[in-house]
């Protein structure tokens, strides 16, 4: 659960809260994993815009302490100081980490493998706390809670679960996609989950009583990404072929159908507090900030990378937009 002292943070990064829109655009933040394309699994950053960790294809976890700069936190065990450009690891899972989420006070990292188990582990220690056992087949996906205490988790055995950290067994099982559940994210108010399918459905449910309340169809593509704004109204998806829509959730109807993107959209994210611009990114390279919400034109601006792939996007607390993706050393043309 959010302690005090980050409750406070909290207000006061509201504050700071730059209003952004169609004419107001964010400073954009974007952390570049070097010759890790095909090995970069996952990433997730804090909304204090002071930690990232990431996932990889060999199995391991890597956090680091982004206000520390030229440097993360120690390797402890070893003796060996951690550097900016390795981080602190974190090995325990025996196939690749497919999603990565971080504790809202940034003292837990959650991980979720190809291994079938998800795990918890302690930041300052890089020490594993729990191993969670449920799914039969590799979990794609994992998403703490806005308030902590709480997980989900999305597998290839076309379920959603949801944990506590407390205990080692789900509190619910939400089945209903047809195939792999890809995506997972919670509601801002926490009593419901949103999860992205192969079957190219999006579904919400009611965590509860485990049930589907809400139906999103529409893609014609896989469901790669979910996101669900700030205010609570509208949802966001993208597709493996480049879609992107936002929904009005109230209703399941599509507001904006997006096009721009022209591979896979890995992530996205709506800006804090009004929930004015969505910010995706993918494959292609490209971060892309779009005006949605009612009566908006959704209008986009293109931020091109230096040919990196964008696996995450995530506005901060104060609308600093964060991003990190991988980029590989191409070999000079003969």
């Amino acid at each position: 659960v959010v302690g005090e002292t980050e409750q406070i943070k909290i207000l006061e990064d509201a504050k700071r809260r730059v209003r952004l829109s169609g004419s107001s655009l964010p400073s954009v933040c974007f952390h570049t994993f070097f010759n890790t394309r095909e090995a970069l699994c996952s990433v997730d950053l804090s909304r204090d815009a002071s930690a990232m960790c990431a996932g990889f294809a060999d199995s391991g976890v890597r956090m680091w302490d982004l206000k520390k700069v030229g440097g993360a936190r120690d390797a402890g065990g070893d003796g060996e100081k951690g550097t900016a450009e390795r981080g602190t690891p974190m090995t325990g899972h025996s196939a690749a980490v497919y999603g990565t989420s971080l504790s809202p006070d940034n003292k837990f990292v959650l991980s979720a493998s190809g291994d079938s188990t998800v795990r918890l582990w302690d930041v300052a220690s890089g020490e594993n706390l729990v191993t969670y056992r449920g799914h039969n087949f590799p979990v794609w996906d994992c998403a703490m809670s806005p308030l902590g205490h709480y997980f989900a988790t999305a597998s290839h055995d076309r379920t959603v679960r949801l944990w506590s950290t407390e205990s080692v067994y789900p509190l619910r099982l939400m089945a209903g996609h047809l195939s792999d559940v890809d995506c997972v994210t919670f509601h801002p108010n926490c009593n419901y989950v949103a999860s992205g399918s192969l079957d190219r459905t999006c579904r919400l449910w009611d965590v509860t009583q485990g049930d589907c309340v809400r139906l999103f169809k529409g893609h014609t593509a896989p469901i790669t990404s979910v996101a669900v704004s700030p205010c609570g109204k509208m949802l966001a998806t993208g597709s493996d072929a480049g879609e992107l829509m936002v929904w009005d959730i109230g209703t399941s109807q599509c507001i904006h159908e997006l096009k721009g993107h022209t591979g896979a959209v890995y992530s996205v994210d709506f800006s804090r507090g009004d929930s004015r611009l969505l910010a995706s990114g993918g494959q292609d390279g490209v971060i892309r900030l779009w005006e949605v919400g009612t009566g908006a034109s959704g209008k986009e601006t293109s931020l091109p990378t230096r040919q990196a792939t964008v696996h995450r996007v995530k506005f901060s607390r104060t609308n600093l937009l964060l991003a990190a993706g991988s980029y590989q050393a191409q070999e000079k043309d003969k």
